[in-house]
């Protein structure tokens, strides 16, 4: 897969995933709110991280070697993006739907959101 298919199919894959696991979403909230009181007593999380930011880290490799992708960015920073870009609209769904009187769970407008995301990224990665 080409850097930039592979970086896209992230960005999907994450924002997708949230949508679908709302729950996770909620789960996460609440340890942060605990400070992260369980997640401190995982050793398999750290881990488990480790072999996304080295995908991350080679598609960006790819992608500057082909001269496609910007340098000198980071891995963790590019996932957090992506991450939050994904989460900000379910965790908050509520609150802005009304803030701005539009439903952020319509079909329609997470469709746009997910391809606002994708645009975002790739527009900050591609040269």
């Amino acid at each position: 897969m080409s850097p930039v298919k592979g970086m896209s199919t992230l960005v999907e894959f994450t924002f997708d995933h949230l949508l679908k696991h709302q729950e996770f979403i909620r789960l996460i909230g609440i340890e942060n709110i605990q400070k992260g009181r369980f997640l401190k007593k995982s050793k398999d999380i750290p881990l488990a991280a480790v072999p996304l930011l080295e995908s991350i880290s080679t598609l960006l490799r790819y992608g500057q070697k082909q001269g496609v992708f910007r340098k000198n960015v980071d891995p963790l920073q590019l996932y957090v993006s992506i991450l939050s870009l994904g989460y900000l609209h379910l965790s908050n769904k509520h609150t802005l739907s009304i803030t701005f009187s539009q439903d952020l769970t319509d079909p329609k407008w997470l469709a746009a959101r997910r391809i606002h995301v994708r645009e975002l990224i790739m527009g900050f990665l591609q040269l």
